[in-house]
């Protein structure tokens, strides 16, 4: 039977009246960046974990978070409702396909699983439903229907800090657009617009781009890209972009997922949306800060949806990939990295006009010019300007991004204040050709 609009299960009546907290985290003032209410930045390094709510048991649940907590994580993404069995859609959380008659059992265990992520220290990263295929379903709601459920929904986790939110699900707007721009309006309204929320959209589309008009709702740009291997953008080029479009804070949302080494990818390749460790590797530098970015996620085939192709999320916690995004995680906690600006224009980096593919180099610089890091997916001659930077001395090293090994470049190739060209090492600890090089100035 439905429930009266005015009192899902769950007294939403009680959100029209309620004073909205203050979020635990807000966009930065130039508006690039998370940071806490105390102005400490915060990268979301997020494990893509999509059925956490309805997959895994209580016990597997603790499991997984306690081993992301160990592994430097410092999120996780989830939906409360993800579509699993015949009927799909809605049917895990509501009756009938029904945002007005939710399960209550089904919603007692999604608040059960932002409380162990947060109580972790972890912050939750959470949409109401996943979106995909709900078009016929959303066509038919009535606009206050989806705004009071978003209020609803935003009510269940308001007071929590470390619950931040997206809505969509690998999927642009399409014929749901109204009923999705309804339930985020209802979510912002519950944290008087200050709630951080993206939309989750298809390959090569972020939020920005689903949503032409970047409404006042959306406080956080999600970037999805591949490769043109498998789509249209690499994931360098999407953030470049969304960088330059919008001073909104990008987080890269999704990209090839990692289908455990038991599945063997060729060097270099990708099957459907899998890559081999290499192409992971790649595509979190590429994603990363270096890019523009303020935050990336992680994805294992085998954690997001439990079980994979006769691979666990137990097995998928000790991918070789896994480890290659923890170094990235242990750089980006070295660094001022809301600091960084990417070097899309080529002042610090020198390229040659047009993109270069699978051989892209990358670059940031951080404000004032002390420090710049540059990725090499492989073993190059990258042309470097000095004059991008502050006044040295300079020290320069090269950096295995598999386990964090330096390898100093000469002072006298660098600080001669003229463009110098630098190659990268041959091989690094995986046997592959990608380097980090960085550079900072030597304090005096």
């Amino acid at each position: 039977m439905r429930l009266p609009l005015l009192s899902l299960a769950f007294a939403i009546a009680a959100v029209l009246s309620a004073q909205a907290s203050t979020p635990g985290l807000e966009v930065s003032a130039n508006g690039r960046y998370l940071q806490w209410s105390d102005g400490s930045p915060f990268y979301p390094a997020a494990d893509t974990a999509w059925r956490l709510a309805t997959a895994y048991t209580e016990v597997e649940r603790e499991a997984y978070l306690d081993q992301t907590v160990k592994d430097g994580f410092s999120a996780v993404l989830f939906s409360a409702v993800f579509p699993t069995g015949e009927a799909g859609g809605l049917s895990t959380g509501f009756h009938d396909q029904d945002l007005t008659q939710p399960k209550e059992a089904h919603w007692a265990k999604v608040d059960a699983t932002v409380r162990a992520i947060t109580d972790r220290g972890l912050v939750a990263i959470v949409s109401p439903f996943w979106k995909r295929g709900l078009d016929d379903i959303l066509e038919g709601l009535e606009p206050e229907v989806c705004y009071r459920f978003g209020q609803w929904f935003a009510n269940r986790y308001r007071e929590n800090p470390k619950v931040i939110y997206f809505i969509g699900g690998d999927q642009r707007p399409g014929r749901g657009h109204t009923a999705l721009v309804a339930i985020a309006k209802g979510i912002q309204s519950v944290y008087e617009g200050q709630a951080i929320l993206a939309y989750h959209a298809s390959s090569d589309y972020s939020s920005v781009e689903a949503f032409n008009d970047t409404p006042d709702w959306l406080r956080w740009n999600w970037t999805y890209a591949y490769s043109p291997a498998y789509k249209i953008k690499y994931p360098f080029a999407h953030n470049h972009a969304n960088y330059n479009a919008a001073a909104l804070p990008i987080f890269y949302s999704e990209g090839y997922y990692s289908a455990g080494p038991e599945i063997r990818i060729a060097q270099g390749k990708t099957t459907d949306r899998w890559g081999s460790r290499y192409v992971l590797r790649r595509q979190a530098w590429w994603a990363s800060f270096l890019s523009g970015a303020a935050g990336q996620a992680y994805g294992a085939e085998a954690i997001w949806a439990y079980r994979r192709h006769g691979i666990t999320w137990q097995k998928a916690l000790k991918d070789p990939s896994r480890d290659d995004f923890q170094q990235l995680i242990r750089l980006v906690n070295q660094v001022p990295w809301w600091t960084f600006k990417p070097d899309i224009e080529g002042e610090l980096l020198i390229r040659e006009p047009g993109e270069a593919g699978d051989k892209q180099a990358i670059a940031a610089i951080s404000e004032g010019g002390t420090m710049a890091l540059v990725y090499t997916p492989v073993q190059q001659a990258l042309r470097l300007d000095p004059s991008a930077l502050g006044t040295g001395p300079w020290e320069v090293e090269w950096v295995d991004p598999v386990n964090g090994d330096t390898r100093p470049v000469p002072e006298a190739l660098w600080n001669t204040g003229e463009a110098v060209e630098i190659r990268s090492p041959r091989r690094n600890h995986a046997g592959d050709s990608d380097f980090l090089l960085r550079l900072h100035v030597v304090a005096q």
